[in-house]
């Protein structure tokens, strides 16, 4: 911005304070305009987020604050979790690699984001890809509900294969959830609708003290 010509010494420091002001506000615009459009991605309906995350070409706005990137994070997980499986093929990959990119993102800024590499292991179709960020995930984020549920879902497939830090992390994320009453409704909810799940349930809860094994037999007994 060009200084007008002769001003005196007051009439210039008016004209550095306004167009500082001017800059700020210019930069303010358009980083509340960057999380609006973020937070309106994160709060729009179901159906409007599923088909922008299949069929849109635009960059996923990456928001500034935290919980609007947990907002964004958790639609991926939702929508993935719930829906992918029955999509077409191409409508995966398409869902999968946007919100892939969007998680990479943020884990360049903050390597230790838990939901990101969650984020990441649901979007890829092959569990061998997902073994590495399931580790992750479990590794920034081992007291998480939401990460420890879905790293069970998609890790299920990967136990007693071979791959020990993958068991570990499942065998982490029971012990976890098993202590608290909401985590032995889903862990006996997951028991008695996956079969593959049974091994390694049982084999880390024969662990656990007898109150607890007690606790989580009882929720199972009552789905009958």
């Amino acid at each position: 911005m060009i200084m007008p010509e002769g001003c005196d010494g007051n009439a210039q420091m008016k004209f550095i304070i306004f167009s500082l002001s001017l800059l700020s506000l210019i930069g303010s615009t358009l980083t509340l305009g960057r999380e609006a459009r973020a937070v309106y991605f994160s709060r729009n309906s179901e159906r409007e987020i599923f088909y922008d995350l299949a069929f849109g070409t635009d960059p996923i706005d990456l928001p500034l604050s935290s919980g609007r990137k947990r907002e964004v994070l958790e639609t991926c997980g939702a929508l993935q979790s719930a829906m992918y499986a029955f999509q077409p093929k191409e409508v995966r990959r398409a869902m999968g690699s946007r919100c892939a990119a969007f998680a990479s993102r943020i884990l360049v800024l903050d390597p230790t984001y838990s939901a990101a590499h969650t984020v990441q292991m649901l979007s890829s179709a092959d569990p061998e890809v997902s073994a590495d960020p399931l580790v992750m995930s479990q590794l920034t984020g081992p007291s998480g509900s939401w990460n420890a549920k879905l790293r069970l879902l998609k890790g299920i497939p990967l136990h007693g294969t071979g791959k020990s830090d993958v068991d570990a992390a499942l065998r982490s994320d029971i012990l976890f959830l098993v202590q608290t009453y909401g985590g032995r409704v889903w862990l006996a909810r997951l028991f008695k609708k996956n079969d593959a799940s049974r091994p390694v349930i049982v084999e880390t809860i024969d662990e656990r003290p007898s109150n607890e094994k007690a606790h989580f037999l009882r929720e199972v007994a009552k789905l009958g």
